[in-house]
């Protein structure tokens, strides 16, 4: 019974915390683009063009094109899914957001040493996730071999709903180490289940959900794209 408890304390507890980082986080790759004119591609069945601003839970589009009946509209989570790829082009910004994309590439590809030290804090996080998750596991796992009485539910379904609620709310970075060398490096992203997507640019961040280069076939250019349409393949000399 205590081992019980003790589960379901450890469930209430990342489930709590989750949910109130839930409520702030946004990816990390779509904040570049926050208050910017892009144009969306697979929302629809041609590319649609607007302002985008981006929630914890939804984006807001607010369409460029006057013809359309509504000003905007909103895109929640499981909608957004259905974008494939946005662009933005660097001549769309003021000064004061030109300004902003160039101090941001420049930290993001050269980092200062707290910055770097800030990542490799959020970096170490995500991999010590998985590792509380194995032991969680095991634990799970020994203490139904040792206590034979009854227990109030599934352990692997109570380890599933953490693993859902707390592992992918806490970080949002899903490290890929190889991709770390090459951040400010041109590569070539190739293309994904059929997807077409192939891009040339400055590999500037990525995230859970996407990948994000700069001065793609252009200076000025900027490309995002989801993670399971394109991948990193080759580095540029």
């Amino acid at each position: 019974m205590g081992d019980t408890l003790t589960t379901i304390l450890i469930l209430i507890g990342v489930s709590v915390v989750a949910a109130a980082l839930r409520a702030r986080r946004k990816d990390r790759c779509m904040t570049w683009f926050d208050g910017h004119d892009v144009t969306l591609h697979g929302l629809e069945s041609e590319p649609v063009s607007g302002q985008l601003e981006v929630e914890s839970n939804a984006y807001i589009v607010t369409y460029d094109d006057a013809s359309r009946p509504q000003a905007n509209e909103i895109f929640y989570a499981s909608e957004w899914e259905s974008m494939a790829w946005l662009e933005r082009v660097s001549s769309t910004l003021d000064a004061k957001q030109a300004k902003a994309r160039l101090k941001r590439m420049r930290k993001a590809v050269r980092p200062g040493p707290f910055a770097r030290l800030g990542r490799d804090i959020r970096i170490l996080l995500n991999s010590a996730k998985d590792t509380v998750l194995e032991i969680l596991s095991a634990l799970m796992a020994a203490t139904r071999k040792a206590t034979p009485i009854k227990r109030m539910g599934d352990d692997a379904a109570m380890l599933d709903k953490i693993k859902k609620e707390g592992g992918e709310s806490l970080t949002a970075y899903a490290h890929e180490p190889v991709w770390e060398r090459y951040r400010g490096q041109k590569v070539i992203l190739e293309a994904l289940n059929g997807s077409g997507l192939g891009f040339e640019g400055i590999l500037v961040e990525y995230s859970q959900s996407y990948i994000l280069l700069f001065d793609v076939e252009q200076e000025g250019r900027d490309i995002l794209v989801r993670r399971d349409l394109a991948t990193v393949r080759h580095i540029l000399r």
